[in-house]
């Protein structure tokens, strides 16, 4: 658990910076806040990196300008197993909650490139400031930004985002909010997921992949997806009003249970539960969990007296 930072700079309380190797699990990142213009809670670069069941939340601005990230990713190294030729996960993060992020939750770019990145059963609030106290900026809850500059070199590439929740804007390019400027993005599957924000920027090229996902507006297309302006209500998230928000399915979430991809899927989902329960998965962080009505129904030996057992002529429920 890394909490309570205030730093004169970047005020980064997670610093991994060619590392590799390395896993951060059933932890938490939280409460920093950064005065000079740029800085990230925390920040990483290397190979096989992982995170899983982490929240990162809380990182503040000391002013407006400040760019205080949840998760400043610097880059990844590209490496390639010796025995099966495939390319490695440089950085998995699942299972994780990123909240109250006062610039971006999660940075992709900086100088370097960031590659083989799994990015599966998160949720990711929308982005958040300290200065003034509570405001929203309105700028990105994931940024994939431009490295080489050349428009041509991947600077993203072999990118999973597998059924993730997101509040805020996912956001391919250099630009706020603009479509794909300066960014370059290899081989991207986007499955299951739903994005909560307009605009969420499409990457579109023919390595892109998208597949079985929910938009409030402006679907990126593919089989199984869909866009609906009425998406982010209590007829299928728990709680859409609060900051961070509930977004456990309701059985009245009728668009998104068993909507996912049947051959294609986590084994569980953010709280560890079993995909799918279903004819599919639910698209989301969350598989909904049903409440079983009532208990077991069995006939049972009982001792009604504390003297000889009788059975029961009949099955009870219990």
């Amino acid at each position: 658990d890394c909490t309570g930072c205030t730093g004169g700079g970047e005020a980064q309380m997670f610093h991994a910076e060619s590392a590799d190797n390395m896993t951060f699990k059933n932890g938490s990142i939280h409460d920093s806040t950064a005065v000079n213009p740029t800085g990230g809670m925390s920040y990483i670069s290397g190979f096989n990196l992982t995170f899983d069941n982490v929240d990162f939340y809380n990182a503040g601005a000391g002013d407006s300008l400040v760019h205080s990230e949840c998760m400043y990713v610097a880059g990844l190294d590209d490496k390639i197993d010796p025995d099966s030729q495939l390319h490695l996960y440089a950085l998995t993060i699942k299972n994780s909650t990123f909240y109250h992020c006062s610039y971006e939750d999660v940075f992709f770019g900086g100088s370097q490139y960031v590659v083989n990145l799994l990015f599966e059963n998160n949720v990711v609030e929308r982005d958040w400031n300290q200065y003034p106290s509570g405001s929203v900026r309105n700028i990105q809850a994931i940024k994939f930004r431009d490295s080489s500059g050349d428009n041509l070199t991947p600077d993203i590439g072999r990118v999973t985002l597998s059924y993730n929740t997101f509040r805020g804007i996912v956001h391919f390019g250099s630009q706020n909010n603009g479509a794909n400027s300066n960014v370059y993005v290899g081989p991207l599957i986007a499955e299951g997921n739903i994005f909560l924000s307009s605009p969420t920027t499409c990457f579109s090229s023919t390595s892109a992949i998208w597949r079985y996902n929910a938009h409030v507006s402006g679907s990126c297309g593919g089989t199984g997806s869909f866009n609906d302006a009425n998406l982010m209500t209590t007829t299928n998230f728990v709680n859409v009003s609060n900051d961070p928000g509930d977004w456990h399915l309701k059985s009245t979430a009728a668009k998104l249970i068993d909507k996912g991809n049947a051959s294609s899927y986590p084994a569980t989902d953010r709280d560890g539960n079993t995909r799918s329960s279903g004819s599919a998965p639910d698209i989301g962080a969350y598989e909904f969990q049903s409440t079983a009505s009532g208990g077991p129904t069995a006939n049972l030996w009982v001792d009604p007296n504390g003297g000889t057992c009788t059975r029961q002529a009949s099955a009870t429920t219990y």
